[in-house]
């Protein structure tokens, strides 16, 4: 940038002062090509724009597992409520995390703070969010599999006869000492039946001063039927 004399100004005493402005070196051509380098596409609409208040910057998991995030931008400001219009007066940011407007969107998960996909992206099905059993709060599976690892899954889901767990890393359960239930090794579940012989063991198990853990060897779509496995470790 130059800064360049444009002429003279007199001022109240009588003097003299040059007027300046600051003006660019570069030809239009190339400052176009600085402005359009400096924007981004937004995730949602493809609307482009500078990161600022109105793109934001998020980074993203696509999988619990995922060691570095995604980088994407969204645009930031709300749209007018106009009922013929499309995102009905939300930001695309809004929308990142909107279960109503599309499938695999994002939460933010409380254990870890990172912003997760609810769904594994490359089967549709498969949820990679949890309820923490005392808040409520949507946790990720990363952070689930890790307080299942440490301190067993909670007695009153299994009361209330549900199975509660995860597909899991079986060396990983075993580097955490657990073992498999006699009994319990890759069992169907196909009936209420089946679920509560399974969730009468892990009572007895936790009410004895274990805790248990449960993997879900395989799992039918929505969650009807499959085969699992129940472990155990001293508390």
């Amino acid at each position: 940038m130059q800064t360049i004399t444009i002429g003279q100004q007199t001022t109240l005493d009588g003097a003299s002062v040059p007027i300046r402005r600051n003006r660019f070196d570069r030809p239009p051509s190339e400052l176009r090509a600085v402005v359009e380098a400096q924007q981004v596409e937004c995730f949602g609409c493809e609307a482009k724009g500078r990161v600022g208040k109105r793109m934001l910057k998020v980074e993203v998991y696509d999988s619990p597992w995922q060691e570095e995030p995604t980088v994407i931008y969204v645009c930031g400001w709300n749209r007018n409520e106009d009922p013929d219009d499309y995102y009905e007066g939300q930001s695309c940011h809004d929308l990142l995390y909107d279960e109503s407007f599309a499938s695999f969107r994002y939460f933010d998960c409380e254990g870890c703070g990172r912003t997760v996909i609810r769904q594994c992206p490359s089967n549709g099905y498969h949820s990679y969010v949890r309820y923490d059993e005392g808040s409520g709060d949507e946790v990720c599976l990363r952070c689930y599999e890790q307080e299942m690892c440490t301190n067993g899954l909670p007695r009153s889901k299994f009361a209330d006869g549900q199975i509660p767990g995860m597909f899991c890393d079986r060396d990983e359960l075993a580097e955490h000492g657990f073992t498999i239930v006699e009994g319990f090794d890759n069992v169907r579940i196909a009936s209420q039946d089946d679920a509560d012989r399974l969730c009468g063991k892990a009572v007895e198990l936790i009410d004895t001063g274990h805790k248990v853990a449960v993997d879900y060897d395989s799992m039918a779509i929505g969650g009807s039927e499959g085969y699992i496995t129940l472990y155990t470790k001293n508390a």
